[in-house]
């Protein structure tokens, strides 16, 4: 672990690094001026920083401030905030050059951001902006960001939906007598919810189409129960030229 300390004239700040090389053991050299950022905290030996981003300064001149404030992003292995800003940086100037298709109905983007100014927003907000209205997400960027992706999820899905319709599947019956055998040693009645669902899911089954249903729930909702339910064993009805279907188990399984 590296260590090196800072300071303003006012106090001593601590910087630790458990990840360093021997070119940022030099550029922190004693007597350097630099820049650090990053989130301070309360240490054994006073404030410290771990792992901080800092600039070298050159020249005992007063730093020269950015304009807008800067973003923290998640990170992953190998890529770190200067990465992440670097590559914005250049798709934020994309923006000025290429035209970008307005994906929402005007009815709906009336009085909203435009995306250009809702990303650019977002990805380099202005010293005014209120970090309040980010932190709750109710900013009119994020609004404008969210109003999309909800639209695009939702579109999507509609559209998978309508495609599955040209799928053919096998109708599968509910067989009442496996229910009866699988619930009394369960010892209790399936909730109202239960019920409901496991209706669903058997109406589902019975169509000749593909069934798409997720069942959410709760720890301890049940899910397993509905899950246990809908894999019994189903009836095929009968096919022309052909005998009664044997029990369903595989079908049933391929359609969840």
């Amino acid at each position: 672990m590296m260590t090196c300390q800072i300071s303003d004239g006012t106090g001593i700040l601590t910087m630790r690094f458990f990840n360093f090389n021997a070119a940022m053991k030099n550029s922190l050299a004693t007597g350097r001026r630099v820049l650090a950022y990053g989130e301070a905290k309360r240490g054994k030996y006073g404030a410290e920083m771990i792992h901080p981003e800092y600039r070298v300064q050159g020249d005992l001149s007063t730093p020269e401030l950015q304009e807008t404030l800067t973003p923290v992003y998640p990170t992953t292995e190998g890529i770190k905030q200067a990465t992440l800003r670097k590559l914005t940086d250049q798709a934020l100037e994309l923006l000025d050059t290429c035209a970008i298709t307005e994906l929402l109905a005007p009815e709906l983007a009336q009085g909203m951001m435009s995306l250009p100014e809702a990303l650019r927003t977002l990805h380099r907000p202005p010293p005014t902006l209120q970090l309040s209205d980010l932190e709750s997400g109710k900013h009119p960027a994020q609004r404008r960001l969210i109003l999309e992706e909800l639209l695009a999820h939702n579109l999507s899905m509609l559209a998978l939906r309508a495609g599955a319709q040209h799928f053919h599947a096998q109708p599968l019956s509910p067989r009442d007598e496996l229910k009866d055998k699988l619930l009394p040693p369960c010892r209790f009645k399936p909730t109202g919810a239960q019920a409901r669902v496991t209706a669903e899911i058997e109406r589902d089954m019975a169509l000749d189409v593909p069934m798409m249903r997720l069942v959410q729930g709760d720890v301890g909702s049940g899910k397993t129960l509905v899950a246990a339910l809908a894999a019994l064993p189903r009836h095929c009805p009968r096919q022309a030229g052909g005998a009664d279907g044997a029990d369903g188990t595989a079908g049933g399984a391929a359609r969840e």
